[in-house]
């Protein structure tokens, strides 16, 4: 039996997996402001005008860092990491629940490349076999220079199989950009921030999913750069410091700081990190 909690949240929560389908927000995992990795689950009903949380069942173990996808109730959280005394796990475990009947996780086939903070997707458009499931993306931690690297690739749970299989590297990823599905396709964005201005979103490239071929390669990117430029320049206000400078060695200055801003290879990967505030559990897991 599921409780419904007051909505008034007083537990605040980091790092957890965050999705949405066509019922419900989900919030997975996390950590709290101790650092430590949660187990605690919860969902939130759209059309619900309390606003009121509901206590899912807790993860096996607790997770920080998961990817979570959903569709009409079935939700996937894979990847993320656990602490161990004074180190960071990272794995790549597949747990599903199916909302509201299930009553604890599923185990499902690992991921053979373990990561943190991937996108995971579910395909609406149902084949014979079920949803498609997809992982993109994600980090890990080099054993050696204890270091983070992108892990580049686009991965499919074969329900035939039972296993997940490698459909494509993702070109020139870096940790500034941002991975989204929508529309039978996988997007590669990079957002450029500027000074007193809305953020710029370059649409890099894509991969069809039906086609599994790419769109808009590294051939493109610049050619993208340079239109998105233009277009923002056509909506920018008159009094813009950055597009009406008439000092054009000051404009090169600018857009040479703002592109170290955003160069960083060698830097954990950029990621909105959201609080979400979360009732208390009777089943916390420290």
């Amino acid at each position: 039996m599921m409780d419904f909690l007051d909505g008034n949240l007083n537990t605040s929560a980091i790092g957890f997996g965050l999705c949405i389908d066509e019922q419900c927000i989900y919030a997975v995992g996390g950590n709290d402001l101790d650092n430590r990795p949660l187990s605690d689950c919860y969902c939130l009903k759209i059309k619900n005008s309390n606003e009121t949380w509901i206590k899912l069942p807790s993860l096996p173990a607790p997770t920080t860092g998961p990817g979570v996808g959903a569709h009409n109730g079935v939700l996937h959280c894979i990847g993320g990491y656990d602490v161990l005394g004074n180190r960071s796990i990272i794995h790549g475990e597949h747990l599903i629940l199916h909302y509201p009947q299930d009553k604890q996780w599923q185990y499902a086939p690992e991921l053979n490349i373990v990561r943190v903070r991937p996108l995971v997707f579910v395909d609406p458009n149902e084949t014979i076999h079920g949803h498609n499931v997809y992982v993109a993306g994600g980090f890990n931690i080099n054993p050696h220079t204890h270091k983070p690297y992108i892990v580049a690739d686009l991965q499919l749970f074969n329900q035939i199989t039972q296993s997940w299989q490698q459909l494509t590297t993702i070109p020139n990823l870096e940790s500034s950009h941002e991975l989204s599905f929508d529309d039978d396709k996988l997007y590669v964005n990079e957002i450029i921030e500027l000074p007193d201005q809305m953020p710029i979103i370059n649409n890099l490239c894509s991969f069809d999913l039906r086609k599994l071929s790419w769109m808009n390669t590294t051939n493109d990117i610049d050619d993208n750069r340079k239109i998105n430029a233009q277009n923002s320049m056509k909506k920018t206000s008159s009094t813009s410091p950055f597009f009406l400078s008439p000092d054009k060695n000051k404009n090169k200055e600018i857009k040479t700081k703002q592109n170290e801003k955003i160069n960083r290879s060698d830097s954990l990967p950029k990621t909105t990190i959201s609080t979400l505030k979360l009732p208390n559990s009777k089943n916390t897991t420290n």
